[in-house]
């Protein structure tokens, strides 16, 4: 009877030694998708702000031209 629980807690500790592994490895593969996520969005907003100023600047440098220059370009 001593050997059948034995058996059974080393099969028990066995099953949720398992059960554990599989929930660290589910926990670090959210870890590593939420920091894709954020990389992700870093890079988006950093893509973001950088067409911004893209367009600041060209919007300062057509105010720049004479405008028989930006009468030139329509044409």
């Amino acid at each position: 009877m001593k050997s059948t629980m034995n058996f059974l807690r080393v099969q028990v500790d066995t099953v949720f030694d398992h059960a554990t592994a599989e929930l660290q490895a589910g926990k670090q593969m959210l870890q590593n998708a939420a920091l894709a996520g954020q990389s992700a969005m870093s890079s988006f907003v950093a893509d973001l702000s950088m067409s911004r100023n893209n367009i600041g600047t060209a919007i300062v440098r057509s105010a720049e031209k004479p405008i028989d220059d930006r009468l030139k370009l329509r044409g």
